[in-house]
């Protein structure tokens, strides 16, 4: 593995040799967090999970109770949605709304709790 100081870059052994990958999102959680909100504020729910799923720190920072603003501004960016139900957090309705993955696991128990929701 090859490290440079002054920015992220490493070669993997799996890469054909000589290849070498930027790794952005690593140095990404050490920027000062004032910046990081202001990025992460233009960003839609989507990008946020998306974002979270890439590195343990930002899916610390970002599935975190501190988050929750970030989470309903990237929801009011999207437009007229109904407001976060009481028993999900921002991120699990923003994964139930527009992730495309399938929430259903062979369990029943999802019927009552997702279909059959009055406010949705």
């Amino acid at each position: 593995m090859k490290e440079i100081k002054d920015r992220a870059v490493v070669e993997r052994p799996g890469n054909e040799p000589g290849r070498l990958e930027i790794r952005v999102l690593d140095k990404l959680p050490e920027m000062p967090l004032d910046i990081l909100l202001e990025i992460f504020s233009h960003l839609r729910p989507l990008d946020l999970l998306h974002l979270a799923r890439t590195t343990k720190a930002l899916r610390t920072m970002l599935m975190s109770r501190s988050s929750i603003s970030l989470w309903k501004g990237a929801r009011e960016l999207v437009g007229r949605l109904p407001d976060c139900p009481s028993d999900l957090s921002e991120p699990q309705y923003a994964n139930l709304l527009f992730d495309q993955h399938c929430h259903v696991r062979f369990n029943l128990s999802w019927l009552s709790n997702y279909v059959l929701r009055g406010d949705l």
